[in-house]
């Protein structure tokens, strides 16, 4: 209601002049009057649309026109409208600017495709990963670029619960896992991930587990053998069944270190696993390191143990047992019968 008070004020003023006029001069100079002040509010609100037209040409540069009564209301009511959205688009700006930079900074390569496939925007990542420029590629169909049969196949099956495992297509050194995921009305967005280290570590894993398989059979062999010789000869002499006795209790402790190394892996892989750090005695490893590789060889290769210190280590003796006691079997699995062995 108070935006009819100012222009029925200025109505009631011009119908009060006028019904003077018509008193004093009659109808003539008051119909006059109002001629006059009706062509006057006609060329004022021309000449307020022409200045709203002219602002309306190019908002962002310039504010509002000013302008009094009630073409003042709706320049500022339009004035703080147009501050508000000048507010919010810069908001959005920041936003997007900050966005960008992170997915700029993503290790991973993400490249965004419409929905005929062509590329809208990718990461430097994916340089590295994919050989794609953003500037040279922006536009290209992915297809003409990266043309890997399995790729091909990938983005058909548009299987967006699939991960693809693939090789990189500039670097065959690199293994990728790419992913495609729904982006925005049909585009996808595709991510390539580098799981070359994962992909490393589950070989060695299976290369250590298939090692390990391999080196149970001699033990279970050799046990299995001296089993039977002492069921056919039960009369065997004392001293040959406690040599017997004596090396499948070597073998089956060698069984039992094999087990120990799968647990040990098995402990490295969890997420929780903590070392534990304790005394080490090398002399005393490095001879039990000895005795265990003659029962390997079983008198196939000439040993010998050298030891220039007496000091100990601070670690995890099972580790480093381990790893040195696979140093040992390798040497004796590889060195030629007659060869020497020194530790």
């Amino acid at each position: 209601m108070g935006f009819w008070w100012r222009p029925l004020g200025v109505l009631a003023s011009i119908m009060l002049v006028a019904l003077v006029l018509w008193a004093a001069s009659g109808w003539v100079a008051a119909l006059g009057f109002l001629a006059g002040i009706q062509a006057y509010v006609m060329l004022r609100r021309l000449w307020q649309e022409y200045r709203l037209s002219r602002w309306l040409e190019n908002p962002d540069e310039v504010d509002p026109p000013d302008a009094g009564g009630s073409w003042g209301d709706i320049f500022y009511r339009l004035q703080k409208l147009q501050r508000r959205q000048r507010a919010s688009r810069s908001d959005l700006s920041n936003a997007l600017e900050q966005f960008e930079h992170a997915a700029m900074a993503v290790p991973d390569g993400m490249v965004i495709l419409n929905d005929n496939e062509q590329i809208d925007w990718c990461n430097p990542a994916s340089r590295k990963y994919m050989g794609l420029d953003c500037e040279r590629d922006r536009g290209q169909f992915i297809r003409y670029l990266m043309r890997q049969a399995d790729f091909l196949d990938f983005l058909d099956a548009a299987d967006y619960s699939r991960r693809l495992v693939c090789k990189s297509p500039i670097n065959r050194e690199i293994t990728l896992s790419l992913q495609l995921v729904p982006f925005g009305e049909g585009k996808k967005l595709l991510v390539a991930r580098d799981i070359t280290d994962l992909e490393r570590v589950d070989a060695m894993r299976r290369d250590f587990i298939a090692n390990v398989s391999h080196e149970l059979r001699t033990p279970l062999t050799v046990v299995g053998g001296f089993v039977e010789t002492l069921a056919d000869a039960p009369d065997l002499p004392a001293a040959e069944s406690r040599r017997y006795f004596d090396l499948m209790l070597d073998h089956t402790r060698r069984m039992q270190r094999l087990l120990d190394d799968l647990l040990i892996l098995s402990r490295l892989e969890s997420a929780d696993h903590a070392l534990k750090d304790e005394p080490v005695n090398v002399p005393e490893l490095a001879q039990a390191l000895k005795t265990e590789a003659e029962s390997l060889s079983r008198g196939r290769h000439r040993l010998s143990l050298q030891i220039d210190s007496s000091a100990w280590l601070t670690g995890s003796l099972q580790e480093i047992r381990s790893a040195l006691g696979n140093l040992v079997s390798n040497a004796v699995r590889y060195t030629p019968e007659g060869g020497e062995i020194t530790l």
